[in-house]
């Protein structure tokens, strides 16, 4: 009986758990930085979109006439930032290149 009632107590919290780790937490990467991002499908980001409209250029261009030149977006949970804007690009690729040493290759 109480074992039973520790399972009711704890099945709970564990799924609580396992949504905020898998569900939530992942898709709030923008949020702490004040970007704007797509609203996100857990588990799969922003990639049924992707698909759905047929690439990537395709989403961007959807994506940046509603939340400006920088936003972020994910496939499947890992953030990507999207920056548009020719100015800021020169000042990340250039200007301060040293401070984005570890930015994945596109």
């Amino acid at each position: 009986m109480f074992i039973a009632y520790l399972g009711g107590i704890f099945f709970p919290i564990i799924l609580f758990l396992f949504w905020y780790k898998f569900m939530y937490s992942p898709y709030q990467f923008f949020k702490k930085f004040g970007l704007h991002s797509p609203p996100t499908v857990p588990f799969f980001g922003n990639i049924l979109d992707i698909f759905k409209l047929g690439n990537s250029i395709n989403a961007l261009e959807k994506w940046s006439k509603k939340y400006g030149k920088v936003f972020g977006y994910y496939i499947g949970a890992q953030p990507y930032l999207a920056v548009l804007d020719p100015d800021i690009l020169k000042e990340i690729m250039i200007k301060k290149f040293d401070n984005f040493t570890e930015r994945k290759a596109s």
